[in-house]
């Protein structure tokens, strides 16, 4: 049920907040539950959205996208390295 409304917060937060709150929420969503892979949807949803830009004068369309895919990737290590310290 939790999954289903952070879903829903996540589609008005997106359309509503500015980019980087979203992609805050979506970074926090990651870390909360087990095997989010609708982040990565979210962030080809804000790449097509607002996409276009780029960062240091490189002009890359999907850059949200490559960073959740790469956030999601490096949370299942990170999640278990807190496991294992606890």
């Amino acid at each position: 049920m939790a999954r289903i409304i952070s879903n829903i917060l996540l589609v008005l937060s997106v359309f509503v907040l500015p980019v980087y709150i979203s992609v805050f929420f979506i970074l926090i969503s990651i870390f909360l539950f087990d095997n989010f892979v609708e982040a990565i949807l979210w962030a080809f949803v804000i790449d097509i959205l607002y996409g276009g830009g780029g960062i240091l004068g490189i002009h890359f369309v999907y850059f949200f996208t490559l960073i959740m895919l790469i956030a999601y990737i490096f949370s299942f290590k990170f999640k278990e390295v807190l496991r294992l310290s606890i």
